[in-house]
């Protein structure tokens, strides 16, 4: 989603995903990797079952993110807030990654 981050759920034995997990971990007040990596399953997990119980209102102008074949998004809940205030209100998201203008006009700010 644009404007948030979850830290990594998995664990991977590259260089730069051991950074961009240590990063993660940083920002999320001082974990370590496998702190890192065991909030990342539980902001999942959450994720999963909150998203399951509701409608959603989805929005994108299909920027892939990092060629993955996923694309960012801004997810609309029923009570009209949008998920990532939520991710990051609850914890297990943090304000990181790509910014655009919000569904109807509203100009782009990430906070």
């Amino acid at each position: 989603m644009y404007f948030v981050g979850d830290a990594e759920s998995k664990d991977k034995p590259y260089d730069d995903y051991r950074r961009r997990v240590a990063d993660q971990g940083e920002d999320f007040g001082g974990l370590d990797y496998q702190e890192t990596i065991l909030l990342g399953r539980e902001a999942k997990k959450y994720e999963a079952s909150r998203l399951r119980k509701q409608h959603l209102t989805v929005f994108t102008a299909w920027e892939e993110v990092y060629d993955s074949g996923r694309y960012y998004a801004f997810v609309r809940m029923e009570n009209g807030k949008f998920w990532y205030q939520e991710l990051v209100e609850k914890g297990p998201a943090r304000i990181h990654t790509n910014e655009a203008d919000l569904a109807g006009g509203t100009v782009r700010r990430s906070q």
